[in-house]
């Protein structure tokens, strides 16, 4: 009855800087049977299952039989270019479709995102007496952002942490944006405000889940994206920004009028679209140095 513990789980007491460290695990290649512990002592479980080679990301599951606590890591992408030059040409001709998807507003999914959901539901659905603990960072945060949003089994779904991924919103139809409304208490969606790879947030109502803003160092760009940034207290605390900030209002205003402005148009092609999200780049570019100075 109602009067039962409520069961614990062992990812609802983590802090931030743990959950940071957990999702940071996504980019080691971990093997199924390998055992997962923090640094903390708190033992996740075992690698139960590797997802799709597309989608990249893991399952590590509380036990191996009748698993009651999946925590389900997407990881973004390795091709995370080392010199600067590269970071436009080759992440977003190459690795960023959802960004040109996004800055053309035409609704059309990339096919990454739609096996990462596929994935998503199969595993709920074949393990119906389990509670998913999701993370992902990056192409990851993207994909778990879709897959969250689309999936039939989201009860399941106790929480989310996502990190540096651009705002998915804009691609859902009206019937998967109520979805991911529903969903909004139990996503936590971080963004640095200086990296420049998580884009597309104009406001924190057109997100999925509750959006944050991080109290930031300026780093080189790469380690800015990989969590570089963030800083942290001494009991694990992230340190956040307000809605109020100006840095945070500055960044939205932007992008929304980057949207907004050019949006009347559908691009007639990626390269269009490529133009556009390098403009909203240079312009978070524009703020970090602002903040530097």
């Amino acid at each position: 009855g109602r009067w039962l513990m409520k069961q614990q789980y062992r990812n609802e007491n983590l802090s931030d800087q743990l959950r940071v460290e957990l999702a940071r695990l996504e980019y080691r290649h971990l093997k199924v049977g390998q055992r997962v512990k923090l640094s903390n002592g708190v033992d996740l479980g075992t690698v139960w299952q590797l997802a799709p080679t597309e989608v990249r990301g893991c399952v590590i599951a509380d036990s191996i039989n009748h698993p009651r606590e999946l925590t389900i890591l997407f990881r973004g992408s390795s091709m995370i270019p080392t010199d600067p030059s590269a970071w436009t040409t080759e992440w977003l001709d190459t690795n960023l479709p959802i960004g040109r998807a996004l800055v053309a507003n035409n609704h059309q999914i990339p096919e990454e995102l739609k096996l990462a959901a596929h994935w998503l539901d199969h595993l709920l659905e074949t393990n119906p007496q389990a509670r998913a603990f999701v993370y992902g960072h990056s192409l990851g945060s993207i994909n778990a952002q879709y897959a969250i949003s689309t999936c039939h089994f989201q009860q399941q779904v106790a929480n989310a942490w996502l990190y540096e991924g651009s705002n998915v919103y804009r691609l859902l139809n009206s019937a998967e944006r109520a979805a991911a409304t529903q969903m909004k208490a139990n996503i936590h969606q971080y963004i640095d405000p200086l990296d420049l790879l998580a884009v597309g947030y104009t406001d924190f109502s057109h997100v999925i889940g509750q959006l944050h803003y991080v109290d930031s160092m300026p780093m080189p760009l790469i380690s800015q994206h990989m969590w570089g940034g963030y800083l942290f207290d001494e009991s694990g605390k992230l340190s956040l920004r307000s809605a109020e900030d100006p840095l945070v209002q500055s960044l939205q205003a932007i992008t929304l009028r980057l949207l907004t402005s050019e949006q009347i148009t559908i691009p007639a092609n990626d390269s269009q679209a490529i133009v556009r999200l390098r403009k909203l780049m240079g312009k978070a570019e524009e703020l970090r140095e602002q903040i530097r100075q």
